[in-house]
């Protein structure tokens, strides 16, 4: 509640990209378009917006605010050049923002701050600032005051004695700083209302640059959707070099269209190149943090969810609730869906009651499904405190296998270190080599 889609509205429809202002109260925002966001006047998806402002051009990704569709949020973040993190001035700095702080330093992802709703606080802006140099960084710099570079030079040593000989700082090493996360911009206002909405735009203009992209083609994919007539998107970024139909983006799946959304509506385009983000339908196997080139690595997210729920079928046929909920698993795969054989039950992992509540109502909206979660479970991880040998034997089929894992605790926080200490004369490479890659 912050103001996110507020502020993101607001950014549309100073720059002239909107014709009318919506509120999130009112259910006509430009980015809320699912009817569940509009009803519980919150972002449930992340959504796209395309904004021009002088020769800025930018996408807006707007994405879920609340903590238990945190994982949306943490998909968007391997494809950004740069995060405006809002901040309620009447709310202050809460667990979540930490958490989406910490995030971002993850991910090495440039920061502006818009402090938003001002207008409404008992808080001064000097306060606000106060609490978020002694609790996120130092280097949160008010960029509308007027000690604004006096401010800046105190972020560096080397930059303060050359402030203090030439008394400025020049436009490209600010940019620089701000790039490489040892500046943060920070500005306040009320989106709502509209108020310092143009010094953020103005501020936003100058003290960004455009990234420069390799020749060879790269792709980051951060979402994956299904529209109402069932089509599975592919959402990616493009990181380099540019993507046309008919393109094999991956091995035997050619492109049959490219799409750019903004809002609910889309554009098709023949190409797009570095820096845009786009939309391609009927993509198998694709998933949220998937890269796409040569030598590119997957982005793992961090975020874990808590709870674990059981699905209570409610008279509903087993196959058909797995299905459902695959579909679901393909747009956050961190749900992780599983079946138990030996309990006969269907579970979820989720981060919070919300998260389950819209669970309940996607599966009645999209697939008419009514059904319940039982009680959840909170989930933990445990470890073992001493050296210990794992013994398992199998027999399927007149087959016989023994396996021994010599299983030793390591320091806290190192994860898993795996060495193989098997003879080819007793196991074959290929053998030796697929099991220590099951074992990752």
């Amino acid at each position: 509640d912050a103001g996110k889609t507020t502020l993101s509205e607001a950014l549309l429809y100073q720059t002239g990209n909107l014709r009318n202002l919506g509120r999130v109260d009112n259910g006509n925002t430009f980015l809320d378009t699912d009817q569940l966001e509009k009803k519980r006047g919150i972002t449930i998806f992340s959504h796209q917006a395309n904004l021009e402002y002088n020769d800025l051009s930018l996408t807006i990704l707007d994405t879920p605010g609340h903590v238990d569709f945190v994982t949306q949020t943490e998909q968007v973040l391997s494809v950004l050049d740069y995060a405006i993190l809002v901040i309620s001035a009447t709310d202050g700095i809460t667990s979540h923002t930490r958490s989406l702080w910490n995030l971002l330093n993850h991910y090495h992802i440039p920061v502006f701050i818009f402090v938003n709703k001002i207008d409404i606080s008992t808080n001064k802006a000097s306060q606000i600032l106060s609490q978020l140099k002694s609790e996120l960084d130092e280097s949160i710099i008010d960029f509308s005051s007027d000690n604004m570079i006096e401010d800046i030079a105190t972020c560096d040593e080397s930059l303060f004695e050359e402030y203090l000989q030439t008394n400025t700082i020049p436009d490209e090493k600010i940019l620089s700083l701000i790039s490489d996360r040892v500046v943060f911009p920070c500005y306040f206002g009320s989106a709502l209302k509209l108020d310092g909405i143009d010094k953020f735009l103005q501020g936003f203009n100058q003290w960004t640059k455009r990234l420069h992209y390799p020749n060879n083609f790269q792709a980051k994919v951060f979402k994956i959707s299904h529209n109402d007539k069932g089509e599975r998107l592919t959402w990616l970024r493009i990181l380099g070099g540019s993507l046309k139909t008919r393109d094999e983006l991956l091995p035997e799946q050619k492109i049959s269209q490219i799409r750019v959304y903004n809002g609910e509506k889309f554009s098709t385009y023949p190409t797009v190149t570095a820096g845009q983000v786009c939309t391609i339908p009927g993509l198998v196997n694709t998933y949220p943090g998937l890269s796409i080139g040569k030598k590119q690595v997957d982005t793992i997210p961090i975020v874990t969810p808590v709870l674990s729920y059981a699905l209570d079928l409610n008279g509903n046929d087993i196959q058909t609730c797995l299905k459902a909920l695959h579909e679901l698993e393909d747009e956050d795969p961190k749900l992780h869906v599983t079946w138990s054989e030996h309990l006969k039950e269907i579970s979820i992992q989720i981060m919070g009651e919300i998260q389950l509540e819209i669970l309940e109502q996607l599966l009645l909206n999209r697939y008419d499904l009514n059904i319940k979660f039982t009680r959840g479970n909170i989930l933990y991880k445990e470890t073992i405190t001493k050296t210990i040998e794992g013994v398992g034997h199998f027999e399927p089929l007149r087959h016989y296998s023994e396996v021994h894992l010599l299983l030793e605790p390591g320091e806290r926080g190192s994860g898993l270190q795996f060495e193989n200490q098997c003879s080819l004369e007793v196991l074959n490479k290929n053998w030796q080599h697929q099991i220590i890659s099951n074992l990752k």
